[in-house]
């Protein structure tokens, strides 16, 4: 109950601050992906395992990810309808689980897990249309929670994770949890999305819904035995990440705030049927 607590005081905080850090709002977010990228990442890489059922279904929807990120990118979509094909990997796909399939649940966090290394082409793309020329030095902490997940695999080829891992991973996690509240309410528009921004979302609820359930059937229908769980983690909302980039990169971040309202009105609709779908 306290963490619930430290989430709505983070929350409101950011909300009261928006105009003085909006300024540092890049500086702020880079400190985030360094603090993930310097343990979170590297802890959570050396503690991941993947047997073959795991590893086919994270592939999956990664591979649905990355077709619909390639095909709305080749096709001359605007970035943030683009990076919408991404899901929700963290806030959403875990609590979901763990509710409707907790024996999933660690496929669910290496899917987690593994969405610091997939984002990774969305965020190349988001960087590449920002308005200002990124730095070199930008680019290693944008993208350092991909770079220290890799490292935190690569020691786990050759050594045990550490005892405390898992209890630093649980410590750690609730902090950045409060922290990215913050930097949530931080980033949200001062003003609601008007009527274009809310039209605007319809390409992005295809991309992020309709496009990447397409992939998942056909690859079902070569025959792939896929886990029920693939529908909780591919009809998830869009990641919180898309607005904190959206302000970090001078992007729509009013279009991004539709994206992310609109995107978790769907995916709470279609929770039911999911519901029945991994329960049948």
């Amino acid at each position: 109950m306290s963490f619930v607590w430290l989430l709505g005081i983070a929350t409101i905080a950011g909300l009261a601050l928006r105009p003085r850090v909006a300024s540092r709002f890049p500086l702020l977010f880079r400190t985030q992906q360094l603090l993930i990228g310097s343990t979170l990442a590297v802890l959570a890489g050396w503690s991941l395992k993947l047997d073959a059922q795991l590893g086919a279904t994270v592939a999956v929807v990664i591979l649905a990810e990355w077709s619909v990120l390639l095909a709305a990118r080749l096709t001359g979509q605007g970035v943030l309808t683009g990076v919408a094909a991404h899901a929700n990997a963290g806030f959403w796909s875990l609590p979901a689980t763990s509710f409707l399939v907790p024996a999933a649940l660690p496929v669910a966090v290496a899917n987690s897990t593994l969405g610091m290394l997939r984002g990774a082409p969305a965020l190349a793309w988001l960087r590449a249309s920002s308005p200002q020329a990124q730095s070199a030095r930008s680019g290693v902490l944008d993208f350092a929670p991909a770079i220290g997940l890799g490292v935190g695999w690569l020691a786990g080829r050759g050594f045990a994770p550490p005892i405390w891992a898992g209890s630093v991973l649980d410590a750690f996690a609730r902090f950045i949890g409060v922290y990215g509240a913050f930097l949530v309410a931080a980033a949200m528009p001062s003003r609601w999305p008007d009527r274009t921004a809310w039209r605007s979302t319809l390409p992005s609820l295809i991309v992020r819904f309709a496009l990447p359930s397409l992939v998942i059937l056909a690859v079902a229908a070569l025959g792939v035995t896929l886990s029920p769980l693939v529908w909780v983690l591919c009809l998830a909302p869009i990641p919180l990440n898309t607005l904190l980039l959206a302000r970090v990169y001078e992007l729509d971040a009013e279009l991004a705030a539709a994206q992310l309202i609109a995107t978790t009105a769907v995916a709470l609709a279609l929770l039911p049927v999911v519901a029945l779908g991994v329960t049948a």
